[in-house]
């Protein structure tokens, strides 16, 4: 099995609340995960935990077998790991095309870069202009390049949420990460989100760990799902699994949802 990442016994407290109890769990090359539980259950948490937001208290976590265990969130991101999250946090007020190439400013790895870039040097504009044209090209391989000059805040709802995914991915990740991308979204716009997801995996050649409380995105698009709740993982398994899972009936799906 060629892992992608693996998750070794992680814990995360608050205080006295732990909020993932040594979860233990594994994502394999090119897999599209799932990651459910009610409100409340670590998800999030978890997300932080693996993209270096929080630093685990006890475990430890590996990409690709590197220890990543507390390493700082740009320098997650460079190792190949992208995200979204819950709440949209798009530059509102900057244009569609300035949001992708936002993100990669990661690739200037040094301050000497930052003072080139200040100064107008002609290295500096010549970098801005690669920057550019990336940027566009990403933005034409997602179906976003009409779009490129709008503010970001005019988008609809959907493709704000598409441009989000887009900036994660000019970071040219390995994996990535995204919580609850359907939220708020209407049917219409979750069925576009579900081949977009597909098809981003196929072309970006990404491994994809997803938390969602829509099920039918859960269900229509993961391989196999990890179920938390209070912390701590209670089931594992493909979709039929799961729907069948008494623990997780108990927990969270509830039998209306599931039938």
């Amino acid at each position: 099995m060629n892992e992608v990442l693996r998750i070794d016994s992680v814990t995360k407290r608050f205080g006295g609340l732990v909020a993932v109890d040594r979860f233990d769990g594994y994502v394999k090359q090119g897999e599209l995960l799932g990651l459910i539980g009610p409100n409340g259950a670590g998800k999030t948490t978890l997300f932080n935990v693996i993209t270096g937001m929080y630093a685990p208290d006890e475990g430890r976590i590996f990409f690709f077998g590197k220890d990543i265990s507390g390493f700082k969130p740009h320098e997650i991101t460079r190792f190949g790991i992208a995200r979204t999250f819950q709440n949209i946090r798009l530059f509102s007020d900057m244009s569609v095309l300035e949001n992708v190439m936002v993100s990669q400013h990661l690739k200037l790895r040094n301050w000497l870069w930052f003072f080139k870039c200040i100064a107008k040097t002609p290295d500096s504009i010549r970098m801005e202009r690669h920057m550019r044209e990336e940027a566009l090209k990403l933005l034409k391989r997602v179906g976003l390049e009409n779009f490129a000059n709008e503010k970001a805040s005019s988008l609809p709802y959907g493709l704000q949420r598409k441009l989000e995914i887009a900036r994660a991915l000019s970071t040219n990740p390995r994996m990535l990460l995204l919580d609850e991308p359907a939220a708020g979204m209407n049917p219409q716009e979750t069925f576009e989100l579900m081949g977009f997801i597909k098809q981003i995996r196929e072309d970006f050649k990404l491994t994809i760990m997803i938390i969602e409380h829509d099920m039918k995105v859960i269900m229509g698009i993961c391989e196999r799902i990890y179920v938390m709740d209070y912390g701590k993982l209670i089931a594992e398994g493909n979709p039929e699994q799961i729907q069948s899972n008494p623990l997780v009936i108990k927990a969270y799906l509830g039998e209306e949802v599931l039938l």
